[in-house]
């Protein structure tokens, strides 16, 4: 998890590091994103990144949490509006979050994360 320094940033700096650390992440898998690339697009320097996070894989974790923030939100509403059907709520919450994640670069950042796929030629098919 980030540290407390992180939180202390205006929301605009947190920002362009998120958006930095999407852009690598969506770029590569975790074990080739760089740190350089992140700390220039976020335009911060180098040590000031880990005066916000321990290394790499902390501000993956934190970008991954952010990211399905709203998952567990949902799946609940939805199990609610279906009277606890744990299939329909499931099934819905699928849908939407197939609706809002189809950009083909979602899609790939995902599949990395669940698949662990990686691979030097890119289709549109994967």
């Amino acid at each position: 998890m980030p540290k407390e320094t992180f939180y202390n940033l205006s929301e605009e700096k947190r920002q362009r590091i998120i958006n930095s650390a999407e852009k690598e992440f969506f770029r590569v898998p975790l074990s080739k994103a760089s740190i350089a690339n992140i700390v220039t697009g976020a335009q911060i320097p180098r040590g000031s990144f880990y005066q916000y996070f321990d290394d790499l894989n902390d501000l993956y974790h934190y970008f991954f949490e952010k990211k399905f923030q709203g998952f567990h939100e949902n799946f609940k509403k939805e199990l609610e509006n279906h009277q606890g059907d744990l299939i329909e709520a499931w099934r819905q919450v699928a849908k939407k979050s197939l609706e809002k994640n189809c950009e083909w670069r979602e899609f790939d950042f995902f599949r990395k994360c669940y698949f662990r796929f990686e691979y030097s030629t890119r289709s549109k098919y994967y």
